[in-house]
């Protein structure tokens, strides 16, 4: 209250209440937890004189369910080169696991439950559109190994938008204080209310730095998963996109040039070849990789499409026949 000697009428100052609507700690776990997994991948190491079939690693990560048919959402980082996927459920249940599609650029990957199985739980997939900086967040996952399932840190978004360069890629991520260790990659960051707003991804982790989690924006799931949720479709090449500039510069058109065709694939079947500049996918232009696949995931298998093709000089149309990736 503040109030001046003249006898004017007092002004009374209200301090805003410090209050989050939601749910404790403990509800959210018992709601998400059960649709949290562990994903275990064999990868296979190198070959020497005195291993000649060479030897497997086994690399840990977490998931967690989308849907009653055993959907699985992780990152792409966790399965790449694995060759056997095995996920073990909240109540110990380990069943197989095949990758039905993936998003490299985004570092996001879908998995399918080989086995019919009732699934113990499902998350609810929130909103990352509308987060604040001071949320409260939980993050679930297996830090480390498998010994350490489902474990649960907290803390809150530290910013939003937080740009992040990894490799070669930047990331727009979600920065937490939640402790995010390897083996949360893929795992859930969750809100308050129990809706997962994140996908646990990286962890900037040295002697200086404590305390820095980062997580995908669950919205970009969200406006992949169509595609996603459908088997990868391919095309049978390796291929590097060709932009106008660089195209100017060597006497050639933009597109994306085939670096390799692979054996009885489509592309092979189709008579593409090394050196083939792809201008066209059914009818749309395409200048990189990503505009490639992105058109193709607008097919089905099955679907057979036109490609323009540049070669020696000369436009000609192939026809393709889109299949599922074995």
């Amino acid at each position: 209250m503040v109030l001046e000697n003249k006898n004017e009428t007092p002004t009374f100052v209200a301090t805003p209440e410090l209050l989050e609507e939601g749910l404790t700690i403990p509800q959210i776990v018992e709601m998400v937890q059960p649709a949290v997994v562990t994903v275990s991948v064999q990868v296979p190491g190198t070959t020497g004189w005195f291993n000649p079939q060479g030897s497997y690693s086994e690399s840990i990560g977490t998931g967690f369910i989308l849907n009653e048919e055993g959907l699985i959402a992780t990152n792409y980082h966790v399965v790449e080169n694995g060759e056997e996927i095995k996920v073990t459920l909240y109540d110990g249940q380990e069943v197989s696991a095949k990758l039905v599609n993936y998003d490299a650029s985004n570092d996001l990957a879908v998995l399918q439950m080989d086995e019919n199985i009732k699934v113990p739980g499902v998350v609810t997939l929130g909103d990352s559109s509308n987060l604040k900086v001071g949320e409260s967040v939980i993050a679930i996952g297996n830090p480390l190994s498998k010994e350490f399932a489902g474990t649960v840190t907290s803390g809150i978004i530290s910013a939003t938008q937080r740009a992040v360069t990894i490799g070669s890629n930047e990331y727009n991520y979600i920065q937490t204080d939640a402790a995010i260790n390897g083996g949360n990659s893929g795992g859930p960051l969750i809100n308050a209310r129990g809706e997962v707003i994140g996908i646990n991804s990286a962890k900037i982790a040295t002697e200086s730095v404590e305390g820095i989690g980062f997580a995908i924006p669950i919205n970009t799931l969200i406006d992949g998963l169509d595609a996603l949720s459908k088997a990868q479709l391919i095309i049978g090449i390796a291929g590097r996109g060709v932009d106008q500039e660089t195209a100017s510069a060597n006497d050639t058109v933009p597109g994306v040039l085939v670096m390799e065709v692979q054996n009885n694939t489509p592309a092979y079947i189709a008579a593409i070849m090394v050196g083939d500049i792809i201008t066209e996918f059914d009818g749309q232009k395409v200048t990189s990789v990503e505009e490639l696949n992105k058109a193709k995931n607008t097919k089905e298998a099955g679907d057979e499409v036109v490609l323009k093709i540049y070669r020696d000089g000369q436009y000609i149309d192939l026809k393709l026949t889109l299949r599922e990736r074995n």
